[in-house]
């Protein structure tokens, strides 16, 4: 048995080695991707949007994205969820994507890419102002000074863009 000492000094020891912090890897290069996916989505959908209605492209987007899970899904070795549990799942992709792909592609056909990309990027402040009316989290000062600039700077970006007659 080590003294509490020595298990200390053994903690240190491997939070500072060069294992403990490894460069650039695998993980890294997948967050960069998904980014760069997120990223370049709205220039995708606003180009799709000229040659589709938003209803034609969004249902297309889902039927496209069905077929690759699905076909994903069977490749996995995975237990396929209970009949109770599929049920729930498809009610949850239904409102929590289907719902949500609707309203963001109508929205993108009706404002530039910057600003929509700019709106959900706020997504974060309004889910700490949420969680903070319902109890659920506590928001430090800085919190609230940094939730309250980033909501009147997109304020700013979408005033900006409205045309005043």
């Amino acid at each position: 048995m080590t003294s509490p000492s020595t298990a200390r000094a053994e903690a240190t020891a491997t939070m500072t080695s060069p294992a403990a912090t490894p460069g650039f890897g695998l993980t890294d290069a997948g967050l960069v991707l998904m980014a760069t996916i997120w990223g370049v989505n709205y220039s995708v959908v606003k180009a799709g949007l000229v040659a589709m209605t938003p209803l034609s492209f969004t249902a297309v987007r889902m039927v496209l994205a069905a077929v690759v899970l699905f076909a994903i899904a069977s490749f996995a070795r995975d237990a396929w969820p209970t009949r109770r549990d599929s049920g729930r799942l498809l009610l949850l992709g239904v409102l929590g994507n289907g719902l949500y792909q609707l309203l963001f592609i109508s929205g993108l056909a009706r404002t530039r890419a910057g600003v929509a990309a700019l709106i959900v990027a706020a997504g974060p402040a309004w889910i700490a102002i949420m969680s903070r009316l319902l109890g659920r989290e506590r928001v430090s000062r800085l919190g609230w000074a940094g939730i309250g600039l980033q909501l009147v700077g997109v304020l700013c970006v979408v005033g900006s863009t409205q045309k005043f007659d």
